[in-house]
């Protein structure tokens, strides 16, 4: 069939308008992909980008970000009822704001961060511990006579498992905390140069004997003759059998050893390589919060944040082929939601759906509205 001079007219034109829109639609990604937008540090509100292809995710609940193996698909903000799951595995708490911290280069909140995600807290530390430093831990193992007669002191045992002549309370019941260094290695995004961070790690240490001693006295209320008793029969059966003497050289070279060290680093440098602050404040216009209730008879908020031409830039370029990615919207510190990206986000305006903590998105508004903490390049 012949067309007509006018069809075809028509559907050359809209050929034409197809290949200029495609045209520019090339031009300007190739634009946004060669655009150098240097990296940017945490400010007061950061939309933050996580990449979860490592196996798992991050859900929100209770103002605590959880780090879940697992797989979640929905862009909105993680309903707190689903927060326990406990068909995804193992979860660990993220503190988002030595995260935030350590990635502008707070080695002290880099530390904390280092500790919590390897499942040592803190609080149970003595509350005024006899600190180790590995540096000089490692002197007075290689035979610093001054360094080890402190060692030997502060821990009531000889290096070679022997009890000491005299009792030291603090040391049987505390012992010694060893603070290692730990190097972090943070990638630069973009193929920018790595950062290598050092956290200062710390371990509790006690010899066995001194922890024998204290396991037979610590419900007891006991008196100084008590633990005076415990602590010569302990020592008179390491007399009686030097095989039940520790080797505490080989104990504490254990701590020392840098592999073992290592795999602390790992699951940090992880999370922290997983993890691209996208926009912050500067490049937030402003933020708006709808209220609104659902079938369920629960009141739920849609947040609303609009970009600047950068921000909205830095989004589009970070959501191109990370489709199935997480975000984390943090204020002060503080995670706001998870959602996830479900298409490539190109508009100056993004918005998370079902946030039930009213107070938290008001917050979150009102950070932005009043450009609080703008800086951050």
């Amino acid at each position: 069939m012949k067309l007509r001079s006018s069809t075809k007219l028509a559907i050359g034109f809209a050929v034409l308008l197809g290949l200029v829109y495609a045209g520019r639609e090339l031009y300007a990604v190739f634009s946004l992909e060669q655009k150098d937008l240097p990296e940017l540090t945490p400010t007061a509100v950061n939309l933050l980008g996580v990449d979860t292809s490592a196996g798992y995710y991050i859900v929100v609940a209770n103002r605590v970000a959880q780090l879940v193996l697992g797989r979640r698909s929905e862009f909105a903000a993680p309903d707190e009822r689903d927060s326990g799951m406990g068909d995804t595995g193992e979860k660990k708490r993220v503190p988002i704001r030595e995260l935030l911290e350590a990635l502008q280069g707070n080695e002290e909140s880099l530390s904390r961060f280092v500790m919590v995600l390897n499942d040592v807290n803190e609080s149970e530390f003595p509350p005024d511990p006899t600190v180790w430093k590995s540096e000089d831990l490692e002197r007075a193992l290689d035979g610093d006579e001054a360094l080890k007669m402190k060692l030997e002191e502060d821990l009531n045992v000889k290096l070679d498992g022997t009890p000491l002549g005299v009792i030291r309370r603090t040391a049987l019941e505390s012992g010694i905390l060893i603070e290692s260094p730990l190097a972090i290695r943070v990638r630069g995004h973009g193929g920018r140069q790595e950062r290598v961070l050092t956290a200062r790690f710390r371990e509790p240490f006690q010899p066995r004997f001194c922890r024998e001693v204290y396991a037979r006295y610590s419900k007891k209320d006991a008196t100084t003759a008590m633990i005076a008793g415990y602590y010569r029969e302990e020592a008179n059966a390491i007399a009686d059998d030097p095989q039940r003497r520790e080797d505490v050289v080989a104990s504490l070279q254990h701590r020392l050893d840098g592999r073992r060290l290592r795999e602390y680093a790992r699951v940090p440098e992880e999370v922290l390589n997983s993890v691209t602050v996208i926009v912050g404040n500067g490049q937030m216009v402003r933020a708006s919060s709808r209220s609104y209730r659902q079938a369920d008879g629960k009141d739920y908020l849609d947040l609303a944040i609009t970009l600047t031409e950068e921000g909205r830039q830095r989004l589009w370029r970070y959501s191109r082929g990370r489709v199935g990615s997480q975000l984390l919207l943090v204020c002060r510190g503080v995670a706001v939601a998870a959602p996830r990206i479900n298409h490539e986000l190109s508009q100056s305006e993004v918005t998370i759906t079902q946030l039930s903590d009213r107070a938290l998105a008001e917050r979150t508004v009102e950070t932005v509205n009043r450009r609080e903490g703008a800086g951050g390049r």
